[in-house]
């Protein structure tokens, strides 16, 4: 649920941003000409991690769909000394993922979607 000035309580659970700004739009079109109405999401609660040899290590917010290679991208990419071979995801299982990143870079391999909690570890 997401308050409204005018509206009070909506619903927000489901909806894209952009079908949420609709609906505001629609409640607000009964108070203001052509209301211009634009919903952002600032963070979803998912986190991800990254350590070792990144320019910038730490914890960020996991975006849909995010990727492995845009989590490196986020991080700052790779330091002179990482070992881009043996860069790893860790699930929250324990389960672990040793995503090729040469591959993934020139397309010979799909990249790999993030899920909460995962830890990418930068040897």
């Amino acid at each position: 649920m997401i308050t409204v000035p005018l509206l009070g309580d909506l619903p927000a659970a489901g909806l894209t941003p952009e079908a949420l700004a609709q609906d505001i739009r629609k409640g607000l079109a009964h108070f203001v000409d052509d209301p211009n109405v634009v919903v952002r999401v600032a963070a979803t609660g998912n986190r991800f991690f990254v350590v070792g040899n990144v320019k910038l290590p730490g914890a960020y917010d996991l975006r849909p769909d995010q990727t492995f290679l845009q989590a490196l991208a986020v991080a700052g990419g790779f330091t002179d000394f990482a070992d881009r071979g043996g860069a790893r995801i860790i699930r929250r299982d324990g389960s672990r993922l040793n995503p090729d990143y040469d591959a993934i870079v020139h397309g010979t391999t799909p990249d790999v979607r993030l899920e909460p909690n995962d830890t990418l570890v930068v040897p």
